[in-house]
């Protein structure tokens, strides 16, 4: 068995959940394609389900659908994860306020909380 199909075989055999923030970049959205295509791994993308569907599509991609895609903007868990930016962040002076913007608008910040909080 060649080193690739080896490594193929132990990523779908221990199948882990991904959460991949820069969701509209062609290079992240077509690897989650595949990676879905291949049942290599959960996937889950952070944004606008509108704006992540209409990129795949402009790319030709099939299996993103099958993708959870969780919106900062909508997300339930979007305030459990502002009040835990902020209790990780206050005694370096971090505000509600801040960990609110933080939350909302970086991706990054939003996929770092949900691992950090364990959902993924």
């Amino acid at each position: 068995m060649a080193l690739i199909d080896d490594i193929i075989a132990r990523a779908k055999s221990g199948r882990k959940r991904i959460v991949l923030p820069e969701s509209l970049e062609d290079r992240t959205i077509t690897a989650a394609d595949k990676a879905l295509a291949d049942s290599l791994a959960e996937i889950i993308l952070i944004g606008s389900k509108e704006e992540i569907m209409a990129k795949a599509e402009s790319l030709g991609l099939k299996h993103i659908d099958k993708a959870t895609i969780i919106d900062p903007a909508t997300s339930p868990k979007t305030q459990e994860y502002i009040n835990l930016l902020y209790e990780l962040r206050k005694a370096k002076g971090m505000t509600p306020e801040q960990a609110e913007t933080l939350v909302k608008t970086n991706p990054l910040y939003f996929g770092c909380l949900i691992i950090k909080s364990g959902d993924a």
